[in-house]
């Protein structure tokens, strides 16, 4: 029976050909074989399209789109319109560089049953040539929301494998975000999983490969759009906790939040300090009117940004929101 369940493997791609090439070989080489991999190109200038052409005449499994025009560009956008394109009975989102192990499917299909919404496995992380093997571990837990929030557990975007039928019911990838695109989906959603919709398993299933052009790497230098995404995605982490009363993660999501704060000021990011005052003075958080004068004072002066980001931990950790 299990063998009769169609997975959908959807790919977004943007100048990727030379990973890309490597990814669609090892979805050829899975020992489940009722599987359709849907690749979206965003707009490539590589010879990615001749690429997925040839795949696509190798094997009828393969099919590719290009994003449509009215479509905002971005991973996000690729990934909500190939699942429009599949057909499966489950979906697995997976990045135009990594690399799935032979037993990638195989193994979530057997985990699968009607009643789960989620399989999770696990990988490993790799450089850019797959050397340099670094298990990501993971573990069962009630509380999938809270772990992932704090990156205790190392879910990633191979890692997770949908019901379709759950799937249907959830607003996919926000198509607005710059940056921080799984991160808003996952605690979007694993907030309001029971212990029973989900299956976690420490099984090693795919190679996440590191390297220069990788988002994470980009992530390292200021960027206005990547941090008003980060300020939105925490700012509805903190409102979520506060409505579930998880007082662990609303202090994070507050201080992390402060820390963006700062460093707006610091790179007079007019935007984001706007937008970040604005979400305190909504949001149902304890000291609201001491913090909003505090930011205040603060915009105004600009006189802390030489203060160091462990005395500025410091202080606001002594400002209790819930």
């Amino acid at each position: 029976m299990k063998g009769n369940i169609l997975v959908s493997i959807i790919i977004p791609t943007y100048n990727r050909a030379g990973f890309l090439s490597e990814t669609l070989d090892s979805i050829l080489c899975q020992q489940y074989a009722n599987l359709e991999c849907i690749v979206i190109d965003d707009g490539s200038t590589d010879n990615t399209l001749s690429l997925l052409k040839e795949y696509s005449k190798k094997d009828a499994r393969i099919k590719y789109y290009n994003r449509p025009d009215t479509m905002l560009k971005g991973a996000n956008s690729c990934r909500n319109y190939g699942f429009t394109k599949s057909n499966g009975d489950c979906v697995n989102w997976f990045d135009d560089d990594d690399i799935m192990l032979s037993n990638f499917i195989s193994d979530k299909v057997a985990l699968f049953n009607t009643d789960t919404k989620l399989v999770i496995t696990t990988g490993s992380f790799t450089d850019e040539n797959l050397l340099n093997h670094k298990q990501i571990n993971l573990y069962e837990t009630d509380n999938i929301y809270q772990e992932y929030f704090f990156w205790k557990l190392k879910i990633l975007t191979p890692s997770i494998f949908f019901s379709r039928a759950y799937l249907n019911t959830v607003k996919l990838f926000d198509e607005r975000l710059a940056t921080s695109h799984e991160f808003e989906f996952f605690t979007r959603i694993f907030c309001d999983l029971k212990k029973e919709d989900y299956i976690i398993k420490n099984i090693n299933s795919f190679l996440y490969r590191g390297h220069k052009k990788s988002t994470t790497h980009k992530n390292q230098t200021y960027r206005f759009d990547y941090k008003e995404a980060e300020s939105f995605v925490l700012s509805e982490n903190l409102e979520r906790a506060i409505y579930l009363n998880n007082k662990i993660v609303a202090q994070s999501a507050f201080r992390l939040l402060m820390n963006l704060y700062k460093k707006a000021l610091e790179n007079k990011h007019n935007k984001n300090i706007g937008y970040i005052i604005n979400v305190i003075k909504e949001v149902n958080i304890k000291n609201k009117i001491l913090i909003v004068s505090l930011l205040t004072l603060l915009k105004i002066t600009y006189g802390f940004v030489n203060i160091s980001f462990t005395k500025w931990n410091k202080m606001i950790n002594k400002i209790p929101v819930k």
